[in-house]
């Protein structure tokens, strides 16, 4: 019996440590695509969030963010096209979509006063 129970706990506390490294995993994701998004590096940061998505695919904060950054960078591909109307658009979906990311609005923001002022 003592065995059973010795093996019961073994088990839980593998099963506990590998759910603290998923969850680890997962954070470590978001905070690294964060910071790219600090940097203005977006499609490494979206990266960072596909491998998030991949680690939590039903997470729908993650997928909230790589549709707000998606704006961003269909914006900066607009402003490099000459575009800057349409690149405006794209900032203006970013910042106003719901529940999204404050920090991914506010890089949003400062795009557009950035691409405004060209």
């Amino acid at each position: 019996m003592k065995k059973v129970a010795l093996a019961c706990m073994i088990a839980m506390l593998f099963i506990a440590g590998c759910e603290k490294k998923h969850e680890k995993a997962y954070t470590e994701q978001i905070e690294l695509a964060f910071f790219a998004i600090s940097q203005e590096k977006f499609n490494k940061a979206s990266g960072y969030f596909k491998i998030a998505e991949k680690i939590e695919p039903d997470d729908e904060d993650v997928q909230l963010y790589m549709k707000q950054l998606s704006y961003i960078i269909q914006a900066n591909k607009r402003k490099h096209a000459g575009d800057i109307e349409d690149a405006v658009h794209y900032l203006n979906e970013a910042i106003a979509m719901p529940n999204g990311s404050s920090r991914i609005t506010e890089k949003a923001r400062a795009t557009k006063e950035k691409i405004l002022l060209l």
